[in-house]
């Protein structure tokens, strides 16, 4: 049998990517995040995977010529430079060693340091000049020396390639400098080295340079990838040339996860929004606009599917479970005859088929066993719903399931070829194989290196207290799923009632299985209409992990945080009590997540 052999969910950093690579498989989401290539300072923020990298490389010069943005960089708009920050200084462990102007002056000399680098890397690779016109390195040099540094040799032939080297001499001699501080105390040390800053070195230069005859006369764009790695003060740093409002000739494009710890300036000063920048939260727009995520991820996925000859829409190609659809559509029809027949629990028969068709389903498998094992998690929307807003968490599981078919080699998993012998669909029970062990790796596998502790659960330590959070969540919304009574039993949420009683060592715990990616966080207007309250979402990933319908549903769970204490120690006793009572007393409608 003859079969396409080519992974089309195969995951590879942008950076790795070449420029045509990039132009083929990218979906053009500017229409979402219309900041993102607007002439002004943003901050893009988003857990990793949901695509910021990306936005980054495709507005590099070289993607956007190879995508026919344009036919030269002079047809550009701005002219967008990638700095990466995790491998350019994550070694250096020695800042805190230097306090004061002593830190600042040398930091900031490191980061300009770098982004010239990454400046003129980029310049050799995107234009077709090998040597630098003789003005712009009179005006490198009076910059140069303007901020303490050694003149270069304009008398010799200097080539981009040559500057690239000598701006990466440089940074790597800052680093050799911070590093030996390790072993002699910062004051011994003399310093004699330029030290390099953005408003005296960096702007002029760039205004300079896009002024040339090979420029596109729009600004720089300083794509800073990874910000939230940066020490605090460095971001300090950063923040200070935010504050500076340079946009009309370097616009900074500050890429973070959401843990970027200050947006502070050196001297304290708050930089705000929109006045200094704009702000885009991936996470936030596609969690709260499940139709929008859907429609990029089948645009990704079926350029992706297109690329490697398979030309079939996305709900074929990862088809439901045919006969689980049956039985819950029969579900459907039952709840719509009951409510026309005066029955009915909501205002709509809508309501009720999307409120109680799949708990109903799911209820009955469990039987009295309280068990659904047999529900299947497979199709295109289901997928979609486990991802979470993340495009990576759809694309990897999507890559295990391509090569899990792969290596069957079709003998068990015939009805997945066509007939001239080409992958057609990946059939459901694949998909429901891998998106469990998917789910459950990321609280057996990826939860416990968070200590390194193995397996074992130490009570008390950060593991065992989000591993208690988790379970608690999970096993209160699953018996939430699977109570009759209850009138709102799809459940992913909770809302903090009294956050103002939250102890410290909690608030870290929630907050670092939100960084963690377990919980994502939003905010909920209070019942009594003042102010809002922290808001807390179960990852849909774990829906398989606990036996949850990763469709969620517009409602959250009214939680105390005496109520959350107890969750962090004993799950099965945290379950009980908050079940007691009146529930629906306890039940805030939200905003549907997906």
């Amino acid at each position: 049998m003859t079969i396409n052999l080519i992974n089309p969910f195969e995951v590879r950093t942008p950076e790795a990517l070449s420029a045509q690579e990039v132009a083929r498989l990218f979906v053009d989401v500017f229409s979402d995040f219309k900041k993102v290539d607007d002439q002004s300072h943003t901050f893009i923020q988003g857990p990793r995977g949901t695509g910021k990298s990306m936005m980054l490389r495709y507005m590099e010069p070289d993607a956007q010529i190879a995508a026919c943005k344009a036919n030269s960089i002079r047809d550009l708009e701005f002219f967008a430079l990638h700095i990466p920050i995790k491998k350019a200084w994550s070694d250096i462990t020695e800042w805190d060693l230097l306090d004061g102007t002593m830190y600042q002056y040398l930091a900031e000399h490191l980061m300009i340091s770098h982004i010239t680098y990454c400046l003129f890397r980029s310049l050799s690779k995107n234009i077709e000049i090998d040597d630098l016109d003789k003005n712009i390195l009179e005006c490198l040099n009076r910059l140069l020396v303007g901020c303490g540094s050694n003149e270069i040799n304009i008398d010799e032939l200097f080539t981009l390639e040559s500057l690239t080297s000598h701006f990466h001499t440089e940074f790597n001699k800052i680093k050799s400098f911070v590093k030996r501080l390790m072993f002699f105390k910062p004051e011994t040390l003399d310093y004699n080295g330029g030290l390099l800053s953005y408003l005296d070195f960096l702007v002029p230069l760039l205004e300079e340079l896009k002024e040339q005859p090979w420029g596109c006369g729009g600004p720089f764009y300083l794509m800073i990838d990874d910000a939230d790695l940066l020490d605090t003060r460095m971001q300090r740093i950063l923040n200070t040339w935010v504050s500076c409002r340079t946009i009309d000739s370097v616009c900074l494009k500050v890429a973070t996860q959401n843990r970027y710890s200050t947006y502070r300036t050196v001297d304290g000063k708050l930089i705000e929004s929109p006045h200094d920048y704009s702000e885009v939260n991936i996470s936030e727009l596609y969690t709260r606009k499940e139709n929008r995520y859907a429609k990029r991820v089948k645009d990704i996925i079926e350029k992706r599917l297109e690329l490697v000859g398979i030309h079939i829409p996305v709900e074929e190609f990862f088809p439901e479970d045919l006969a689980q659809r049956e039985k819950i559509e029969e579900i459907k029809s039952d709840l719509k005859a009951k409510h026309i027949a005066g029955k009915g629990r909501g205002t709509r028969a809508s309501d009720d088929v999307i409120r109680y068709a799949t708990p109903i389903y799911m209820s009955m498998l469990a039987g009295k066993r309280k068990s659904s094992s047999t529900y299947s998690y497979a199709g295109f929307k289901s997928m979609v719903d486990l991802s979470s807003g993340i495009i990576r968490w759809f694309i990897d599981p999507a890559a295990k399931m391509f090569g899990e078919l792969i290596s069957s080699n079709g003998t068990r998993n015939k009805e997945a070829f066509n007939d001239e012998g080409a992958i057609a669909k990946i059939p459901a029970s694949i998909q429901d194989k891998v998106l469990k062990e998917w789910s459950h790796s990321f609280i057996d596998d990826e939860l416990p290196k968070i200590e390194d502790r193995g397996e074992e659960i130490v009570e008390n330590s950060v593991y065992s207290k989000v591993h208690n959070l988790l379970v608690s969540l999970g096993m209160l919304f699953r018996e939430r799923l699977l109570d009759e009574e209850a009138s709102e039993r799809k459940l992913l949420s909770f809302v903090l009632a009294n956050p103002e009683s939250l102890r410290s060592d909690t608030k870290q715990i929630l907050s670092l299985a939100v960084d963690l990616g377990y919980l994502q966080y939003s905010s909920h207007g209070s019942k009594e209409g003042i102010g809002r309250k922290p808001k807390y979402t179960l990852s849909h990933r774990l829906a398989p992990y606990f036996q949850l319908d990763p469709s969620g549903y517009a409602y959250s769970m009214s939680i105390t945080s005496e109520m959350l204490e107890i969750a962090l120690s004993s799950p099965n006793r945290f379950v009980r009590s908050r079940l007691k009572g009146n529930d629906n007393s306890s039940i805030y409608q939200a905003s549907l997540d997906i």
